[in-house]
């Protein structure tokens, strides 16, 4: 083999300057080497936004981003809420943070845009928890919770949730879904006041079990293709349900009313079934245009009794339809 030709000075310099190495009697381009480089998956791509959680004087303040937010916050028998972030949502820029000893006067959250996913769970406040959620499909579950003022849920443009159980509020329990499709479940609910349940135009279901309030129910739904099944309900004045145009469904259950029961159905092809249902006023029943069935077992109006079929060929089986004052049955095609 012939030994390699020794390069000095300036050569040498050229050539290494080059990244060049030599080995028999050719001249070889040298390997780079390539140094990698460790990136923080969290610090590079956040999937999910940031939370920031505020305390002050009893208020509870949380505030979202445009990204999609997903938090649970509680309170434990010593007062201590945490608002832990879950799904890579950062709470203060960290995964969690703990108010010690809280007294809550007030939570109010406002998560912004995006797909928001917020948890509330036994929570003794003494005045209000206001939610909203803004644009985007967004959840809200609430639970095991006291307000001493208002518990006020707005879900704002998009496909939303409302899920509700074990709750006790002094005054008005709001939940109102507003475009895009409202699913709003609550169970063993009572409100001192009003309980009101809104959305608008779109095929929307609303589920209440074991519901009470000392003023008003009130459930609207907007048009679209709905449903409304209320059981084991106990209104201290009027219980109001309006679906308005669509195709709907309304199923009252064991419900009582202190002052009046009013369904109005809009117009489509509407399916009411009404048992063990009374008013201590009057009992109203509108199904307006198009072809519908309505089936009544059991239901009582202190005053009046009052059932309109509307327009189109409409179904009434009556299985026990009372009142104190007056019975009005009409527009309806078939009776049995």
């Amino acid at each position: 083999m012939t030994n390699p030709t020794l390069l000095t000075g300036k050569e040498s310099r050229w050539f290494l300057s080059k990244d060049l190495r030599l080995t028999g009697d050719l001249l070889m381009p040298r390997k780079k080497s390539f140094a990698l480089d460790l990136e923080c998956l969290d610090d590079r791509i956040v999937p999910a936004g940031n939370i920031t959680a505020q305390f002050s004087s009893g208020d509870l303040l949380l505030f979202g981003d445009s990204l999609a937010n997903e938090v649970r916050v509680w309170q434990n028998s010593s007062g201590d809420v945490t608002v832990r972030g879950l799904n890579n949502t950062t709470v203060n820029g960290r995964s969690q943070v703990v108010f010690r000893g809280a007294s809550l006067n007030k939570v109010e959250a406002d998560l912004r845009g995006g797909n928001d996913v917020l948890t509330l769970q036994s929570l003794d406040v003494q005045s209000d928890v206001i939610v909203k959620m803004e644009g985007g499909n967004d959840r809200v579950n609430l639970s095991d919770t006291n307000a001493g003022n208002v518990i006020d849920i707005l879900t704002g443009l998009g496909n939303d949730t409302v899920r509700a159980s074990n709750i006790t509020v002094q005054g008005d329990l709001k939940v109102n879904t507003e475009e895009g499709t409202g699913n709003v479940v609550i169970e063993q609910a009572r409100a001192e006041a009003n309980i009101s349940i809104i959305s608008k135009d779109s095929n929307d279901t609303v589920r209440g079990t074991a519901m009470s309030a000392g003023g008003d129910l009130t459930v609207e739904t907007g048009k679209g293709h709905d449903v409304v099944n209320l059981a084991d309900v106990d209104v201290g004045v009027n219980l109001t349900v309006i679906t308005d145009e669509g195709d709907d469904r309304i199923v009252l259950t064991n419900a009582a009313a202190g002052g009046d029961v009013s369904l109005e159905a809009g117009k489509g092809k509407d399916k009411l079934t009404l048992t063990d249902a009374s008013a201590g006023a009057s009992f109203k029943v509108n199904t307006d245009h198009d072809n519908d069935s309505v089936a009544a077992t059991n239901v009582s109006a202190a005053i009046d009794a009052i059932f309109i079929g509307g327009d189109g060929f409409d179904k009434l089986d009556d299985n026990g339809i009372t009142a104190g004052v007056e019975l009005e049955i009409k527009e309806f095609e078939s009776i049995s």
